[in-house]
């Protein structure tokens, strides 16, 4: 029933996104700063001085068909702020395990600079800090994680890549030092965007994520998409949606 139900879920969600797709199509769209990915593979761009941001992350996973009880949905609310052009913070909590929807799994704060203006090197860097909670093996974890940001414009084309070095702070993690990786591909400066990420959180748990943005308005934007494992221990299926509002003066990329 409970798989039903989730299926049913998710088939609206895409649903939603087709109709909001044909909508937009019809009407002017934004052209705003550079976003994150759906699955937070970071970009190069930050948001601009004393701009915030709020989003909303639903997300389902399905770790296998063989199980009862391994289909289950996390939702994680975010905020981010640019304190300067250049440096902007991130605050995120996330709700929701296999045990139960309510469940506290996880948070993270994040601060991130970014070096220069777009262009000025033949890849475009920033740097990452974050400090991050995690549910593991029922025991919450405490991480603290470093992050190399490289990203790349080919005309309408983005490329980045992210690499995450994540150390264990206290004896509930399983692994003191771990690397992890990210790429992510996208199509589209303005409108709608095309994109998928490939996501490496250790040597046993990597996926592929296609995805979609559209913007809704000026100030909102609406990302899905729908992926699968890569390794036999990443979910077997996960979908995601996830709903961005800007507040405050847009960046000069944020023009109709």
């Amino acid at each position: 029933m409970k798989k039903r139900k989730a299926q049913r879920i998710v088939r609206q969600t895409l649903l939603f996104s087709l109709i909001g797709w044909l909508l937009i199509g019809h009407c002017p769209v934004a052209s705003a700063h550079k976003e994150d990915y759906l699955d937070e593979t970071f970009v190069y761009e930050t948001i601009g001085r004393h701009v915030a941001e709020v989003e909303y992350r639903a997300r389902f996973l399905r770790e296998s068909r063989r199980k009862e009880g391994e289909e289950f949905w996390t939702s994680t609310p975010v905020v981010e702020f640019g304190l300067t052009d250049h440096t902007m913070i991130e605050l995120a909590s996330n709700w929701g395990t296999a045990r139960n929807f309510t469940e506290f799994g996880g948070a993270f704060a994040q601060i991130r600079h970014r070096f220069g203006d777009e262009g000025a090197y033949p890849v475009d860097p920033a740097l990452g800090l974050e400090y991050e909670t995690e549910r593991e093996d029922g025991r919450l974890g405490h991480f603290l994680v470093p992050t190399l940001v490289l990203s790349k414009d080919f005309g309408e084309f983005n490329v980045t890549a992210n690499a995450f070095l994540k150390r264990g702070l206290d004896n509930a993690t399983s692994k003191p030092w771990e690397f992890q990786y990210a790429f992510g591909l996208r199509y589209g400066r303005h409108g709608l965007r095309w994109g998928a990420e490939i996501k490496a959180l250790g040597v046993d748990r990597r996926y592929f994520l296609p995805q979609v943005t559209i913007p809704i308005t000026h100030d909102l934007t609406l990302k899905v998409g729908a992926g699968s494992r890569l390794s036999p221990k990443s979910p077997e299926f996960l979908a995601e949606c996830l709903v961005e509002w800007e507040i405050g003066e847009k960046t000069k990329e944020a023009e109709w």
